[in-house]
């Protein structure tokens, strides 16, 4: 299977890129609060209530705009969140091996927050020195290499378009290990409870609900959007087959004996793409893309202007021409 990683060409002029950089350093500063230990402090995420009942918060380091977009929580706090649904409510309790909960309750100790700045309360604000956070960093490690996910290039995408909105929640409990809540703007049920596998290396989803708004009478999903930003008006294609991979595959039939042919994949492709959108709700200033991981992007240009793009891969690689598959610059 071919992984994918997470990419964002902006159609603006700003601060895409610095904005990247800085989130990247993942550098946290305690709240500047009199006090050491916080108390009662609510993240609203639709009608999921994180809350941080007691502890201490340090907040990431802000970008251009002054604006806060992560949290590390340690302490006492508590996820609620309610689950009308009764075939996801059935699938939650069989996941949890809890065949009478009626929601998601979940008490944790360690929480990793990354998001829009409108999630997060204004009150949590900070002044320096701002210093890496290790459990920030491990955590981003994991999303990256279990999901081929870049929440930093995800959340570039989410500022730049006023229409988007992205939450991700790592907490730590003492039954369960990591759970994550994830609200994202651009999928048809935005709000979704993960478990992660890392030595198994999958992530089990335990519940995927519809906002509260476009659910029907007995808490189903009623959304039928495949992408809320574009509508696909053309794609033109030219493909290539003119050489083969050089990772090893276990794919049957790439040789006449039937197994995998030694040290290489299936024929390789070269593919230029023209494709023609329209944008379904206001102007955009960034398209967040979904690429395959082994791709590597020449140019993003849009009349004859160059683009900003980002992208993280899962592993730091070289292309044939030198260039590296890191595509940030």
């Amino acid at each position: 299977m071919a992984s994918a990683a997470t990419g964002v060409v902006s159609l603006a002029a700003g601060g895409t890129l610095d904005d990247y950089a800085t989130m990247r350093e993942l550098r946290f500063a305690p709240v500047a609060r009199g006090d050491s230990r916080l108390l009662g402090v609510e993240i609203a995420v639709d009608d999921a209530r994180l809350l941080l009942d007691e502890g201490s918060i340090s907040v990431l380091e802000p970008i251009a705009d002054g604006s806060h977009t992560g949290l590390v929580f340690e302490g006492r706090g508590r996820l609620l969140l309610a689950v009308p649904d009764s075939r996801e409510l059935a699938q939650l309790r069989r996941f949890a091996a809890h065949p009478e909960l009626e929601g998601m309750y979940l008490r944790f100790d360690r929480a990793v927050v990354r998001a829009t700045p409108d999630f997060l309360p204004a009150t949590l604000t900070a002044h320096g020195p701002w210093t890496e956070s290790p459990l920030a960093r491990q955590r981003r490690r994991e999303w990256r290499d279990l999901e081929r996910f870049d929440v930093d290039a995800r959340l570039v995408a989410a500022l730049e378009n006023p229409v988007d909105r992205y939450l991700r929640a790592d907490l730590r409990s003492d039954r369960f290990g990591w759970v994550t809540l994830i609200y994202d703007e651009l999928r048809a049920e935005e709000i979704e409870v993960r478990r992660p596998y890392p030595r198994r290396r999958f992530v089990e989803s335990w519940l995927s609900l519809d906002r509260t708004s476009e659910r029907d009478a007995r808490g189903r999903p009623t959304s039928i959007r495949i992408d809320p930003l574009l509508e696909l008006r053309r794609l033109d294609a030219r493909i290539s087959l003119t050489g083969r991979g050089t990772r090893p595959t276990r794919l049957r039939g790439d040789n006449p004996g039937g197994g995998a042919a030694p040290g290489t994949e299936p024929t390789a492709a070269r593919l230029t793409t023209c494709a023609t959108f329209r944008a379904k709700t206001g102007p955009l200033r960034a398209l967040p893309l979904t690429l395959d991981g082994r791709a590597e992007v020449l140019r993003t240009t849009r009349e004859g202007r160059e683009l900003d793009f980002v992208r993280r891969l899962l592993r730091e690689r070289t292309s044939r021409s030198g260039r590296r598959w890191n595509d940030l610059r």
